[in-house]
């Protein structure tokens, strides 16, 4: 509590910015849990990483994820007392949902959608 007490943050002459304990203090551990916090939370590189992450997922839609789960795919309507605009699925990915409220999932991301009152569509003969 006393090096956190005696951190402090200074502007240089050149416009940095000094983070360091007063003159006479310790600021050893204050350090080490700023860098294990910034760790923890992404140093920025593994931030980008997520992200790339994220858009690798979601931008392609349904079809780059069933392509990878190998899963046949089922077309599903949102319950008619619903008016869900977006789904996160069981695989994290967030899917829009259009006006018409059919949207189409891989079977192992369709089983909990079908619990909470989706319902199949038939395809069309």
């Amino acid at each position: 509590m006393n090096e956190l007490q005696n951190f402090r943050a200074e502007y240089s002459d050149s416009g940095y910015i000094r983070f360091n304990a007063r003159n006479g203090k310790h600021d050893d551990l204050v350090l080490a849990l700023a860098i294990a916090l910034w760790r923890a939370h992404g140093d920025g590189e593994a931030s980008f990483a997520n992200w790339v992450e994220y858009m690798r997922r979601n931008a392609h839609g349904v079809a780059v994820a069933a392509a990878k789960s190998k899963l046949p795919l089922m077309k599903l309507q949102r319950p008619p007392s619903s008016n869900v605009s977006t789904v996160i699925t069981i695989k994290s990915r967030d899917i829009s949902v259009p006006e018409s409220g059919v949207i189409e999932l891989d079977e192992e991301e369709a089983r909990p959608m079908l619990a909470i009152g989706w319902t199949p569509v038939e395809a069309a003969a």
